[in-house]
């Protein structure tokens, strides 16, 4: 260890990320006004402030409703956005970042890193939950920018 930061064990740490046919400017839009998101993310209510909250809506593969709620801690505008957030069965948040960079005058790429699965309940299960709907989320992004 260096400089005091704790090991992440890296069989529980999400790494998600897509190429999306579209001008950085537009793509980061997308992904913090409210207004836009909606059209790919519905559930989440996220405003891109730190300090500010977040709620996400979604049913379970049971049919039940659930809750998640977390806080945004650091934004910079058209790069960053790094979140924290659980539910009340996790028994600890995660933490998840978003990144963008242009990949060309049109095209860029957006990252998804989320930590902190291992120290929530079932993290192999959450792990692979979480995995698969990242993907999810960022096959909606693209192509809900590449469409509109």
């Amino acid at each position: 260890m260096t400089g005091g930061a704790a090991l992440e064990r890296s069989e529980f740490v999400v790494l998600v990320d897509v190429d999306v046919i579209a001008a950085l400017d537009t793509v980061w839009a997308a992904m913090v006004e409210e207004d836009r998101r909606v059209g790919w993310w519905p559930g989440l209510a996220l405003h891109a402030v730190p300090g500010s909250l977040l709620q996400e809506l979604w049913t379970d593969r049971e049919g039940v409703e659930r809750v998640g709620y977390g806080v945004v801690h650091d934004v910079r505008r058209g790069q960053f956005l790094r979140f924290s957030w659980a539910d009340s069965r996790w028994g600890a948040p995660t933490t998840v970042e978003w990144s963008v960079c242009p990949t060309g005058p049109s095209s860029t790429r957006v990252s998804i890193r989320e930590t902190g699965l291992e120290h929530v309940r079932d993290s192999a299960e959450l792990f692979r939950v979480h995995q698969s709907g990242w993907r999810l989320r960022l096959d909606n992004l693209r192509d809900y920018v590449e469409q509109a």
